[in-house]
């Protein structure tokens, strides 16, 4: 018997060990000010905890975190040569975003039934399809 164990996946350690130094600047800002690591944490809404590994460079925040990150306390990181504000890591538009083919064919639910089939398809959330199948066997 095989296991397959999952990968997972790893940042740059440049791009981590960057994000990591750039926080703990900001957190010594803070202290001289007066705020603790645990209030930067909540401010920048994860837990201490996970705000302690950013820290450590043991951990990359997600890129929505960064982007509040950037935005809240005006970091700008940069990597390989390139300096990056909170719009290189927010959310692209959704109106930017398009659907993919396949599953526009099925904006609208799609039903084939007789007597003892009834086969329904429709799009489900995000890049999903919904197939729902009855079969009524015969007694």
């Amino acid at each position: 018997m095989t296991t397959t164990m999952a990968t997972k996946r790893r940042h740059d350690p440049m791009f981590r060990a960057e994000v990591s130094r750039r926080l703990r600047q900001k957190v010594t800002e803070f202290k001289k000010q007066g705020m603790s690591e645990a209030a930067a944490a909540r401010q920048l809404g994860v837990s201490p905890q996970a705000f302690n590994q950013y820290l450590k460079g043991k951990a990359t925040p997600k890129a929505h975190i960064l982007a509040r990150a950037c935005t809240m306390w005006g970091l700008r990181i940069s990597y390989k040569q390139k300096t990056f504000g909170p719009e290189a890591f927010a959310e692209p538009d959704p109106v930017d975003r398009a659907l993919p083919t396949q599953l526009s064919l099925f904006s609208e639910p799609q039903a084939i039934a007789n007597r003892n089939l009834t086969l329904r398809v429709g799009a489900g959330k995000a890049d999903t399809l919904s197939i729902s199948l009855e079969i009524r066997f015969a007694s």
